[in-house]
């Protein structure tokens, strides 16, 4: 089993303890060497066969969904015909980018603090109309009596208590 090790990490195949031998075990020993490097290599080159051919096929399908690669003749007259384009309508400068970004979001927060003061009178309004029915409530006479009931009710629980 040592051997077997040494023989994986790429050392002679040779035993220490195959000195010993003689006769048809020394023929046994060297067809099982053999044997068993043969059998190791073709597993170790079939897992690296493997890794290749399924990169190859990952490569192979992001090649066919590419939609921006052609044909050679048709990928240097796109390449041609870009290059002039972008030398005819050149990007922005970088100030004047930012110029425009700045504006945009300076309208936006104008936009959000104008929507958030709406929302602030619109909750101020709701308060005061809540605060209003609460006193109107308040002055009802029922209501006055559903007090004094839940009271007396709550006095006699405790009583029993």
């Amino acid at each position: 089993l040592q051997s077997q090790a040494r023989m994986l990490f790429g050392e002679f195949i040779y035993a220490e303890s195959a000195d010993d031998l003689d006769g048809m075990m020394i023929a046994m020993y060297w067809v099982y060497a053999f044997t068993f490097m043969l059998v190791v290599f073709f597993t170790l080159l079939n897992f690296f066969l493997a890794i290749i051919v399924d990169a190859f096929a990952d490569v192979k399908d992001d090649e066919e969904k590419d939609l921006t690669e052609h044909d050679f003749a048709t990928d240097s007259f796109d390449a041609i015909v870009s290059f002039w384009a972008y030398r005819a309508n050149p990007w922005p400068e970088r100030h004047k980018v930012i110029t425009v970004l700045r504006e945009r979001r300076q309208a936006l927060d104008r936009h959000y603090h104008r929507e958030m003061h709406q929302l602030m009178e619109v909750t101020v309004e709701a308060t005061k109309a809540i605060e209003a029915a609460r006193e109107e409530a308040s002055k009802m006479p029922c209501l006055e009596f559903g007090k004094l009931f839940d009271n007396e009710l709550g006095n006699r629980n405790e009583l029993a208590h």
